[in-house]
């Protein structure tokens, strides 16, 4: 890696290190279980990958906490421009529904989470978001999300919070969110 200047970027005007984006498979087989420490609101699960994260947003257990620890790239952004429905080699996230938990973002960013729909229920798609619904008490918190590309999108003003959970059970739970730099696709068959 060394101290080439591709490696750099201007932050508030100072020079920063851009984060890593080499990515691995998502692993969506990972469990709450298999993430350190216990989960508790002093010990939070340490969450540092897309695998990690996938695997926090399956929690069924309001007394879990999650905290990620640095940017995490879901996908590589650098062709974001061109990505389609029909993108390959791409990690496709799948809307977890149920979440139950606290997830701190931490102000992190995700980056290219890439939600396409492979199925239809009841002529319109599964809720499409990064988490389709959640438990009563659950909180989302100080995450940003950026170079998204979300289809079967709805346009019902709720665009913004619909994209990181599809039917939150407490929207009060649910702070300090940004969205930006990303492309919602409108469902066409809804």
């Amino acid at each position: 890696m060394g101290l080439s200047a591709d490696r750099w970027e201007a932050t508030d005007g100072y020079p920063t290190l851009k984060p890593d984006s080499t990515l691995q498979v998502l692993d969506k087989s990972l469990e709450v279980d298999d993430l350190a420490v216990d989960g508790t609101a002093s010990s939070p699960y340490l969450i540092s990958s897309a695998s990690e994260l996938f695997a926090a947003i399956k929690s069924k257990d309001i007394k879990n906490h999650f905290k990620l620890t640095n940017d995490i790239y879901v996908n590589d952004i650098s062709d974001f421009a061109n990505w389609t429905d029909n993108s390959i080699n791409l990690n496709t996230w799948d809307s977890v529904d149920g979440f139950a938990g606290h997830l701190d973002g931490n102000c992190f960013t995700i980056y290219g989470l890439y939600i396409v729909p492979k199925t239809k229920l009841n002529d319109s798609y599964a809720t499409v978001a990064f988490i389709s619904s959640t438990a009563a008490d659950s909180t989302i918190t100080n995450i940003n999300f950026k170079n998204a590309y979300i289809s079967g999108a709805s346009y019902d003003g709720s665009v913004f919070l619909s994209t990181v959970v599809g039917s939150p059970n407490n929207n009060n739970g649910i702070s300090g969110i940004t969205v930006s730099d990303s492309k919602f696709i409108p469902d066409r068959n809804g």
